[in-house]
């Protein structure tokens, strides 16, 4: 323990470009596993001290550091490799390691202590910041190190610099502890408790009627008159929330977008599971297909709405319980769901936490998609007490009820947010985004007259 205490002082005074022998740092597996676990250690310290009462969490803070160990493992081989002392490259790791640690450290301090300053403003500055500092600390390293020709050093450090620049691009800080948003952990529970009375033969066997029944309901749309289809998708099952969430955006949807007789909910929740189709993703596959069998493909629109959890990682979470076992729907497979079903015009709207994440396979001419949250931020309003979440509140229960212009709703919807989150003191914002294909946007505007204009009173909040 005292060498990697020495470890650290050393490197931290290497980071600070101050006077330190290289080669009198501690190089064995015990330095090396030291190094991470303190690293490690002292995230968990930051977020719990800057947190206060807060929540563990189990599930995605581990994936920064598995991910950024790996980094720079393969990024100090690399390096060692190219100036032909690949056996070197433990040392090159215990060391660059050490000398990283300074810079983590305020990473994980100023994330916690402002989160809107450092994903909003200090990001992208940090990023350039970085890759200068790797730069030349890795260059100093590389010549004290080891002796190859100038260029070597040269070409090692750009390489090293570059694997170092993709972890920050690959990577983003998840919180140890978070407090953000306290779930009704009671009402999860009962509702979790409810689903699990439901044999696995029953919930199955139904899905087909109930696919049947909804599908049937819906009116085929004539060549020459373009029709908004609809589906809302509520697919966390222990929390009410998203239940109701499905249920009045649907409502919502028929009344002023004009969806009556061609929109649909999917939803998982005790309350409606034997009579309300799953949301899932081979659920949704099909009611896409029928969709475009009995619609105008190459003119109609059809309209997605999501609200669940999620995560950078997984995407939309897709649960119902333990032994109920379904498939996430990730942005890969959403594309892939949408491009088989033959539907062109396409609006989505999703409502997750780190909802962002799953744009970038989404995207193309003929989509608009609209997120409650960036890709590296958390939404707001999942309490299984809540009526709606905060986003679905701005948007469906606030914007549509000033403009049915989809993209123009989601501007106010996200002025809203932004200030109610403000008036809560939240300290990270969700930021919603936004992408609108050239083609969808002129389908839109030539259609709206048609399609999306309608009088009628907006819905009451679900009960």
């Amino acid at each position: 323990m005292k060498a990697g205490f020495r470890n650290l002082i050393a490197g931290s005074r290497i980071a600070l470009f101050m006077r330190q022998d290289e080669n009198a740092l501690d190089i064995s597996w015990h330095s090396l596993v030291f190094i991470v676990l303190f690293t490690l250690a002292t995230q968990v310290v930051i977020d719990y001290a800057i947190a206060g009462d807060a929540e563990f969490e189990r599930y995605e803070w581990y994936d920064f550091h598995l991910k950024f160990f790996g980094f720079v493992l393969f990024a100090s081989y690399i390096a060692a490799a190219i100036c032909q002392s690949a056996n070197q490259t433990l040392k090159l790791l215990i060391i660059f390691y050490n000398c990283l640690y300074l810079p983590l450290v305020a990473l994980f301090y100023i994330a916690q202590i402002d989160p809107n300053y450092f994903y909003e403003v200090l990001n992208e500055k940090y990023e350039s910041l970085f890759l200068t500092w790797s730069f030349l600390i890795t260059f100093r390293l590389l010549s004290t190190l080891f002796n190859p020709q100038i260029n070597r050093h040269l070409i090692a450090t750009c390489m090293l610099c570059f694997v170092m620049y993709q972890s920050q691009q690959e990577i983003y800080l998840s919180h140890v502890y978070y407090n953000y948003q306290t779930e009704d952990n009671e009402g999860e529970e009962r509702s979790l408790t409810a689903y699990q009375s439901l044999s696995a033969e029953e919930f199955f066997a139904k899905q087909d009627g109930l696919m049947a029944f909804s599908l049937g309901q819906l009116e085929p749309s004539e060549r020459g008159t373009v029709d908004v289809y609809a589906i809302t998708f509520g697919s966390y099952a222990p929390q009410g929330v998203f239940m109701r969430e499905a249920q009045f955006v649907q409502e919502t949807l028929d009344k002023r977008i004009q969806t009556k007789g061609r929109s649909l909910s999917m939803i998982n929740h005790a309350d409606t599971a034997l009579y309300v189709p799953s949301a899932n993703g081979t659920n949704l596959e099909k009611a896409l297909k029928y969709i475009s069998s009995i619609s105008q493909p190459d003119e109609d629109i059809i309209l997605l709405y999501f609200t669940s959890h999620g995560s950078k990682d997984i995407g939309l979470s897709v649960y119902i319980g333990g032994r109920f076992s379904l498939l996430n729907l990730d942005g890969d497979r959403l594309s892939t769901i949408l491009d088989l079903s033959g539907l062109k015009n396409r609006v989505l709207i999703i409502s997750a936490c780190y909802s962002g994440s799953m744009m970038p396979p989404l995207e193309n001419e003929n989509t608009m998609i609209i997120t409650a949250a960036a890709n590296n931020k958390q939404s707001y309003g999942c309490s299984d007490t809540a009526d709606l979440t905060y986003f679905a509140r701005a948007y469906f229960k606030e914007a549509i009820t000033e403009t049915t212009d989809l993209e123009s709703a989601y501007h106010i919807a996200k002025k809203a947010v932004e200030k109610r989150e403000k008036d809560e003191n939240l300290k990270e914002h969700s930021n919603p985004q936004i992408f609108v294909g050239e083609n969808i946007r002129q389908t839109l505007s030539r259609y709206e007259k048609v399609t999306l204009i309608n009088t009628e009173e907006p819905v009451a909040l679900p009960e």
